[in-house]
């Protein structure tokens, strides 16, 4: 079998006969009488160990590696040059014009369709309040007039018996007083009452006003914010897909661990994407 040229480890040159394992040096004409491992120890004791010395195993294995490099070189060359060429774009100012548009218009409907049922609500308290206060002033002069009206029956009464500057009358008239107030105090009770709760009325529907704005306001600022995201995912899920399947065109037998670094990650907020 003929012999194998191999670096020892001084890193000197050296023949192998793989039949016998035993090691030449002078072109493979001097037999040196040392197996190959012996053969090395000896050199690296009176030479020193060298990073040349190499054997079968290392040099394929080298080989494989120089490969996988050039590989992997090639991949790289080739996303970059992908990334220079189409870069990832994203606008961010049409995609929140386009969102706008399309959230605008239904949040102030349902904002229009509140303040609607709102103010026809509020209109119908407003009504109320005025029949009552209609009706307060009907009473008012209803039981004024019946007052006045008793009071001089009861003074023509006692003036007709010969008792109208008695002490008799007077009590009377000042009984019918007494309940006079008392009725118009209730009366007045009764009015101030279904004001307040009129008004207690007018304040909870301006307030649930307010709180309506305000929560829609925050539910349209959510939605195009949601839908500007959703716009940038899509760009972002273009995007990758182009360079993945023109990378697996270029480089069908090789794995995607390559594309890490330049696949534009889904989960990053629109802002963050440039």
């Amino acid at each position: 079998m003929a012999l194998q040229k191999f670096t020892d480890a001084a890193g000197r040159e050296a023949y192998l006969d793989p039949a016998t394992n035993e090691v030449y040096t002078n072109k493979g004409k001097t037999d040196t009488f040392y197996k190959k491992d012996a053969w090395n120890e000896r050199q690296t004791k009176k030479y020193g160990a060298s990073s040349k010395a190499s054997s079968p195993e290392t040099d394929y294995a080298s080989k494989t590696l120089a490969a996988v490099n050039d590989q992997i070189k090639q991949q790289t060359n080739f996303l970059d040059k992908f990334t220079k060429k189409n870069p990832f774009t994203f606008d961010e100012a049409l995609a929140k014009e386009s969102a706008t548009a399309e959230y605008v218009p239904y949040y102030t409907e349902l904002l229009q369709d509140y303040l609607d049922t709102t103010n026809l609500k509020r209109t119908t308290i407003n009504n109320d309040i005025t029949l009552l206060k209609d009706l307060k002033s009907y009473n008012e002069g209803k039981t004024s007039r019946e007052y006045t009206q008793a009071v001089d029956k009861a003074s023509k009464g006692y003036a007709d018996s010969g008792m109208f500057f008695s002490g008799i009358k007077k009590k009377a008239i000042g009984q019918m007083e007494v309940g006079n107030l008392a009725d118009t105090g209730a009366a007045n009770t009764q009015f101030q009452h279904a004001l307040g709760d009129y008004n207690t009325r007018l304040d909870t529907l301006g307030l649930g006003e307010t709180q309506q704005k305000r929560d829609l306001a925050r539910q349209q600022e959510e939605a195009i914010q949601g839908g500007i995201l959703t716009r940038a995912n899509e760009a972002t899920k273009a995007y990758n897909t182009n360079m993945s399947s023109t990378y697996s065109r270029q480089f069908p037998s090789s794995s995607s661990s390559a594309l890490t670094g330049y696949i534009i990650p889904d989960y990053l907020k629109y802002s963050s994407i440039s």
